[in-house]
């Protein structure tokens, strides 16, 4: 028999993450399919706009994010005390275009130096501590449309596997799924 599960993410990243945090806390089920067997240590971002810190604190993770921006700072040494007075000047952008804000009226409202893998870092925690499944080393290898959801097949370190969902989302860059979105149209 089948496995069901109202939504599977493709996409163990931030926006993967995020998704699979917020739709467990508006009562779904969900599962997580991840290609990588572990998180990648690409360099991609290197901090969290003002807006993006903002939606992070609401879900109770911004203690975690100034936890993380702690040690960034404090892996640089001495000079992480200027870099740290620095970035606490920065209020960061969104699209290229300057954030206002005013130090003084809202002096928390600013970038966090928080890199992409610690990002991901505090929103496994997260997730995990909700009982999201994150399946690592999973990489889809087919879907197919019903009329109540979507088949959806894989393959994962112990064979193939596969379950059914209402809904699936990707959130992988689409690598994943777009082969088997392709497949699916033909």
């Amino acid at each position: 028999m089948d496995k069901q599960v109202d939504v599977v993410v493709v996409g163990a990243g931030p926006v993967g993450l995020l998704l699979a945090i917020e739709l467990e806390l508006g009562g779904a089920g969900v599962m997580v399919l991840e290609r990588l067997t572990a998180p990648s240590v690409a360099i991609k971002g290197t901090a969290v706009g003002p807006l993006g810190v903002e939606a992070l604190q609401r879900r109770r993770m911004g203690p975690a994010l100034a936890e993380a921006e702690d040690r960034h700072f404090a892996a640089m040494g001495p000079a992480g005390v200027a870099r740290r007075a620095q970035a606490h000047r920065s209020r960061g952008h969104f699209a290229l275009l300057p954030l206002r804000s005013e130090a003084v009226g809202e002096p928390e409202r600013r970038m966090l130096w928080v890199n992409q893998q610690g990002v991901e870092a505090i929103l496994g925690a997260r997730a995990a501590a909700l009982g999201i499944e994150v399946r690592r080393g999973c990489e889809v290898t087919g879907l197919e449309q019903h009329d109540d959801g979507v088949a959806l097949h894989w393959t994962s370190p112990d064979g193939p596997e596969h379950a059914r969902c209402a809904w699936l989302v990707g959130c992988d860059g689409g690598a994943c799924c777009a082969e088997s979105a392709a497949q699916m149209s033909a």
